[in-house]
């Protein structure tokens, strides 16, 4: 009796082995399981194919950002706003320079020395209007001189082409600097 029963039970075990579809590492949706496979039998026919599965498993299952492109707008600015918009960037820059430009200029306002190579470009501004003084020489300058103000700076002495734009009134003029220099400017009423 008890063979018929181990009979029955090793019947009833195989039955239940086969009415459970057996599913081949190439059909597994589990990442675990694929992982596992390929540490196991790295050298398995069918491995390139197990490894290309578990990426494309692994990415699917990553979170998806959607980015949303804005619309780019078109900005058409004035010159004026343009410039506005420089003399701001300038004087933010300049704050921290400000008091070294300062020592600057003071040191050549006393300077005697006859082999000085530099000079003073003071400029003054007498309108309502906030500019940017473009110096052009060997080097390049810009320099932002509030309404009703003045603003300095010291050159190596040279020629330069001094650019503005006052109250939207062009002004350029050519200038050699071998000393020190004012320019003075006023808006035309």
């Amino acid at each position: 009796m008890t063979k018929i029963l181990y009979g029955l039970g090793i019947l009833a075990l195989l039955s239940s082995c086969s009415s459970q579809p057996k599913i081949s590492i190439k059909d597994t949706k589990d990442i675990p399981t694929l992982e596992n496979y390929i540490k196991k039998y790295p050298k398995d026919k069918d491995i390139q194919f197990l490894k290309q599965k578990l990426v494309a498993l692994q990415n699917a299952n990553k979170p998806k950002t959607v980015i949303k492109e804005m619309p780019k707008q078109v900005v058409m600015r004035t010159l004026t706003e343009q410039e506005a918009e420089e003399y701001a960037r300038i004087v933010a820059a300049n704050k921290a320079e400000h008091s070294k430009n300062t020592v600057n200029v003071l040191n050549q306002l006393f300077n005697s020395d006859p082999s000085n190579k530099e000079a003073i470009l003071l400029v003054q501004n007498g309108s309502n209007c906030n500019m940017i003084m473009r110096i052009q020489g060997k080097k390049f300058y810009n320099m932002a001189v509030p309404a009703n103000k003045e603003s300095s700076i010291v050159l190596p002495l040279g020629d330069y082409k001094l650019t503005t734009n006052l109250c939207d009134l062009r002004y350029t003029a050519d200038k050699q600097i071998r000393k020190n220099l004012v320019v003075a400017l006023r808006a035309a009423k």
